[in-house]
């Protein structure tokens, strides 16, 4: 059985607008980061804040994020009520590549949307990318697909297809962040990119910007015109 499902639920009472005093700060970040379950669970249960000075830079739940306690994750997590700081430990659990944190805090209610999904496609995790994009993520923002074929991230191009297959109301969109990539590719001569990209469906006569350029009319090319330039 999870530890943390063992822990008191008298938690309840406790605060989480008081900040904690410098030294009380970092009690509970030594407790935090020794993995003193318990102990912690006796800090909630006595009404002590969890929230430490701005200063640290970490909080208590990103600690037990790092160190991968999954029970002592639930236990904060359950009891946090800032839910930027729930959307900073999701960020840290992606960066990690940790699913277990990554689910645990979505169902104490970090929000998915938080983490930009460029972010969790650089992850290079299979089962993260699926998770984000069954969670609605943003796709379009900060073209997410862009940045991570031009950072190579195979594991982004099957996800991609069939995200792609399957929402046809944004396949225009989705089509150009793949169309940027070719073009950057091409302009860069990567005949690997290149290929794999036009096995996924890119078109090499497009025209538009290469990669993350600005969007620029006047320079627009397409990936054709670019290899024949190389």
């Amino acid at each position: 059985m999870n530890a943390a499902k063992c822990l008191s639920p008298t938690a309840s009472n406790v605060s989480t607008s008081l900040v904690l005093t410098i030294e009380q700060g970092k009690e509970l970040v030594r407790l935090c980061r020794t993995g003193r379950l318990y102990e912690v669970d006796a800090w909630i249960a006595s009404g002590k804040s969890l929230s430490v000075p701005s200063e640290f830079r970490k909080t208590p739940l990103q600690i037990a994020v790092d160190i991968g306690f999954h029970s002592l994750v639930e236990l904060l997590a359950s009891h946090e009520r800032n839910a930027g700081d729930l959307n900073r430990a999701l960020s840290d659990a992606v960066a990690l590549r940790s699913l277990d944190a990554v689910n645990l805090l979505l169902e104490h209610g970090a929000d998915l949307r938080s983490v930009p999904l460029a972010d969790v496609l650089l992850s290079w995790d299979p089962k993260l990318i699926q998770l984000f994009l069954e969670g609605e993520a943003d796709v379009l923002d900060g073209l997410p697909f862009t940045i991570a074929f031009c950072a190579k991230v195979r594991t982004a191009l099957r996800p991609f297809i069939n995200f792609k297959q399957s929402h046809s109301e944004l396949g225009t969109e989705l089509q150009e962040q793949m169309d940027r990539a070719l073009r950057h590719f091409s302009r860069e001569g990567d005949l690997k990119w290149v290929s794999l990209l036009l096995w996924a469906g890119s078109d090499p006569r497009s025209t538009g910007p290469s990669g993350m350029d600005e969007d620029d009319p006047e320079s627009y090319v397409s990936a054709v015109e670019q290899a024949a330039a190389f």
